[in-house]
This record gives structure tokens, C-alpha cells and sequence, in this order.
């Protein structure tokens, strides 16, 4: 299955584009996305997926038309 993954801010700049796409096997874990992610951009692994808007665990399932975002690690106050 080929899942869109949306970028922003800093992995956005990391990866040069704003969205990429990662194969992954058919009904995927939110980790096996963010693992697909991180094998061909290591520098990655301390963002977060979102999944329709929302944060998710990594045993959250992914479906064909869900919408999925990286969100890296922000703060401020």
C-alpha cells in the first residue's frame, strides 16, 4: 500500500519536498509508516505521526483515505 505522508517546518526543509510517499504493507501500523520513514530518512525519527488530524499510537491502523502528517517536535509557549 502507498501511503502520502504530509511534511511540514523542519522535515519538510530535511526532505526538500512537502509530502512524500512510503510503501508499506496493506493495513499498516502508524509505527510501520514512521519506519518506512526513518530507513530512508533517519533524521526524522523524533517526529510524530498524525493521522486525520490527530496524534496516534503506533499500533494505530492506517487506512487507504485516512490523511497522514509528520509533525515534528515544536514548542513555544
Amino acid at each position: 500500500m502507498k501511503v502520502k505522508v504530509l511534511l511540514f517546518g523542519a522535515e519538510e526543509r530535511s526532505v526538500g519536498r512537502p509530502s512524500v510517499d512510503v510503501e508499506v504493507a496493506d493495513s499498516p501500523r502508524a509505527s510501520d509508516v514512521l519506519n518506512a520513514l526513518c530507513k530512508r530518512w533517519p533524521e526524522l525519527k523524533r517526529a510524530r505521526l498524525a493521522v486525520n488530524h490527530a496524534f496516534v499510537p503506533g499500533d494505530q491502523t492506517i487506512g487507504a483515505k485516512d490523511e497522514v502528517a509528520l509533525i515534528g517536535m515544536v514548542s513555544g509557549g
